[in-house]
Parts: structure tokens; C-alpha cells; sequence
């Protein structure tokens, strides 16, 4: 088993390392994420948020107990052995029922942690800061207990309580780029305060002292920040080292802490080493990986165009059709002209078409894509205009491989900078 604990004493005593989580309830996301992990041995981090996957469904229309079997399946297939792997829960909260009345949303979100606990997920991201209807600024004090709550119904029903762990949100919360919320274009959200860090753990140990749950402090290892780091639709907003560093600082007066940032996604790979440098010990990637993945498939599907005869599906109409037939998943996110909203469905870094590759319509063409490609010897020239971060002489390799290739890329990056040294 994975001692994490002992693994952020190494980061707080000034040793690289870090570990990456990998939020996605994408197939072929998760089985690259599981082929790089067999090969190099290192741990595995899969994540699922409370959008994702919740007692309604999620977006993915699957529960907490689904998604861990789901993944004990993939570990299995590719011999990932139980002791590196650990299933999280992220963004456990209210969140998805943000519109309910406080009480409400409150019942869901216990539920939800309940069944998360009992699918065996061990990491526990609680994320109560939360306005739900009616509230306009929740006090401190009342979003701390709500976390208290929620840590005792984990500890209640985790079938392993002594392997919990729990990354907590600094007070008050702002969600993350990569779960929704907007920010001004070009501007990063601001970033978690020296004072505000030092409050936020104050009622947090408080309340869970009221709550009875000393015990349970003792598995607190994280808090989510936030360090002056964003994506609009069509660029990133880097990092600012400066506030990484007061962070730092800060969290290294607290025994036993690091801290979390939510989405580290398009960040240069520079400045994730840099955020592991400064005791953000938890990196988490979620829209990128869904994003490079696109980007591969529209490279192929541009490469089909040029070639006759293959018989593959427009599986870029496939994908507008689901778009405009289901709107809920954009419509909220995106406005302007048909032009400009295709665009942002295409290209937008918040990658909202990530909710649609498991409509079965879309599944489906695009198993077939793939299946009638993969057929195909692709000319090496093609590949190379569109794959451009390939060398010469790599060029030769079917074309779901150039997809998995083009995740890969992506996860190898979030493990240097956690100091795992992968090779290709």
C-alpha cells in the first residue's frame, strides 16, 4: 500500500516528489493511464469527481460502486498490483446540487460520500464550501462543520477507515476552472491568501474536534488551494511562482500538511515541477488528457480526408450531432454566434466535448473510426504534418496507438515533474 503520508513528509522535507491524480471516466483515457502504470511501476491515482459520477448518475450515468469496479477490472487486466493503485473521490460536495436548498443539497452530498466510502475509495476530497441556493456567503464556521459531517459519515462507512485519507478546500471555496466556473479571459482566479490558508485549517481542526473526529484530523493530509493559476477557453494563465512560494511558507508551519491544486491542466511542465517544489504535493489532471485525445482523433480525421477509400464515419459530424441533439452539457459554458460556439465545442480547454464520447451514437462511430484506420497504413507524411511532437522514423504505428501516444504524452509529464522518471 501506497504510505502517502510518508511521501509528503519526503516533499515537506524538500525531496522532488509528488503524486499525480488523474480525474477521468473516459475508456481510453484510462487504459493508457493504466498501460503507462504497468510498464513503469509506478502509483496510479484515478480519480472521479462528484459530476462524474454520483448516486444520479453523473454525467457518466454510472455510480461510485461502478466506477471502482470498473477500475479494479483495468488494474486487474494490466497487472497493476492493488498496493499501487488508489481510487479518489474529488470535489465531494454539494456541487451537483448546488441549486437545492441548503439542506438538500447537504442530504445529497452525504449520500454521496457514503456511497464513495463504501466502494472502497480511500483518497476523500471534501469540498462543502459550496454556496447552494438561497445562501449568498456561507460563514466559515457553518462550512466547516458541514466537512466535519461528512468526514464522519466517510469514517462510518469506509470498509478500510485506517486507510482514509482526506484533502479538504481552503475556505471559502471558489471551483476550479476545470469543474465549470468561469474567470475574466486572460486572467487567473485569485490565488488562496497567506491568512486565508491559516483560517481555513483553524476551523477545520475546530470543527472536527466538535465533531468528535480527532482522530480523523490525524488522516487530513492536503488542502486544495489555489495558486494564481487558470484556463480561459483559449489560453492558460501560468504560474505565478511568487504565490506558490507564500503558500509554501505557509503550509510547512502545519505538521504534517501539504497542499492540492485542483487543476494543474496546460500548465507548462516546468511550472508542475515547480508547483511539487513548493508542497503541492497532489497535481491533478482532468480536461487535458480528454483534450489531447481529441486533438489525435481530429488529426486522424483530417489524415482520413486525404486518403480515399477508407470507409471511415465523419466522426466529427457524429460529434456535432450529439452536441446540438444535447446541449445541457455546453449550453450554460458557451455563447456567441453558430460559428463561435463551434469553435468552443471543438477547441475550448474546458473540453466539454469529453462528456460526449460515451454517447452511444458517438461510441460507436468512433470504435468504427478507429477499427477501419487501424486497417490502414498511414502515410508517413500525413502523420507527420498532423503529429508533429513525433520524430521521424516513429512514425509507423496504427492509429488508435497515435491516440493513446498522444495521452501518454500528457500523463508522462504530470509523473517527471512528481519526480517519477518515465521513459518512452
Amino acid at each position: 500500500m501506497i504510505n502517502i503520508q510518508s511521501l509528503i513528509e519526503q516533499n515537506r522535507g524538500g525531496a522532488n516528489i509528488g503524486l499525480p491524480c488523474f480525474c477521468s471516466a473516459n475508456e481510453m483515457v484510462l487504459r493508457t493511464l493504466f498501460e503507462c502504470c504497468a510498464a513503469h511501476d509506478v502509483p496510479i491515482v484515478v480519480e472521479a469527481s462528484a459530476t462524474q459520477v454520483n448516486q444520479d448518475g453523473g454525467y457518466t450515468g454510472i455510480s461510485a460502486a461502478d466506477f471502482s469496479r470498473w477500475v479494479s477490472s483495468l488494474s486487474a487486466e494490466f497487472g497493476v498490483a492493488d498496493e499501487r493503485l488508489v481510487l479518489a473521490g474529488a470535489h465531494l460536495g454539494p456541487m451537483p446540487w448546488s441549486h437545492l436548498s441548503p439542506k438538500d443539497a447537504l442530504d445529497n452530498t452525504k449520500n454521496l460520500v457514503k456511497d464513495y466510502a463504501a466502494a472502497g475509495f480511500r483518497k476523500i476530497h471534501l469540498d462543502a464550501p459550496v454556496a447552494c441556493n438561497e445562501e449568498q456567503h456561507p460563514d466559515v464556521q457553518i462550512l466547516a462543520t458541514r466537512t466535519a459531517c461528512l468526514c464522519e459519515i466517510a469514517e462510518m462507512h469506509s470498509p478500510y477507515p485506517d486507510q482514509l485519507i482526506y484533502v479538504l478546500s481552503s475556505l471559502p471555496s471558489l471551483p476550479a476552472p476545470s469543474i465549470g466556473s468561469s474567470f475574466d479571459v486572460g486572467s487567473a482566479p485569485p490565488a488562496t491568501s497567506a491568512e486565508q490558508l491559516n483560517a481555513t485549517i483553524a476551523a477545520y481542526q475546530e470543527a472536527f474536534v466538535r465533531q468528535g473526529l480527532r482522530h480523523a484530523w490525524d488522516k487530513v493530509v492536503s488542502i486544495d488551494a489555489l495558486p494564481s493559476i487558470g484556463f480561459d477557453h483559449f489560453s492558460v494563465q501560468p504560474l505565478q511562482a511568487r504565490s506558490a512560494e507564500l503558500l509554501s511558507a505557509e503550509i510547512l508551519k502545519h505538521n504534517g500538511l501539504s497542499l492540492s491544486v485542483s487543476s494543474a491542466d496546460y500548465q507548462s511542465s516546468s511550472d508542475l515541477s515547480t508547483l511539487v517544489e513548493n508542497q503541492f504535493f497532489f497535481l491533478k489532471a482532468g480536461p487535458e488528457l480528454t483534450f489531447k485525445m481529441r486533438e489525435a482523433i481530429f488529426a486522424l480525421a483530417t489524415i482520413a480526408q486525404q486518403i480515399s477509400g477508407t470507409g471511415t464515419p465523419d466522426i466529427i459530424a457524429a460529434l456535432d450531432t450529439a452536441i446540438s441533439k444535447y446541449p445541457n452539457d455546453w449550453a450554460p459554458y458557451f455563447t456567441g454566434d453558430i460559428a463561435t460556439r463551434k469553435q468552443l465545442h471543438h477547441y475550448s480547454f474546458s473540453d466539454r466535448l469529453r462528456y460526449y464520447w460515451n454517447f452511444p451514437d458517438v461510441r460507436s462511430q468512433l470504435l468504427k473510426f478507429m477499427r477501419n484506420l487501424d486497417t490502414i497504413k498511414l502515410p508517413d507524411s500525413l502523420v507527420s504534418q498532423h503529429f508533429q511532437t513525433r520524430e521521424l522514423g516513429t512514425l509507423d504505428m496504427p492509429a488508435s496507438q497515435l491516440i493513446h501516444d498522444s495521452v501518454r504524452q500528457s500523463i508522462y509529464r504530470f509523473y517527471k515533474a512528481s519526480g517519477y522518471h518515465l521513459s518512452d
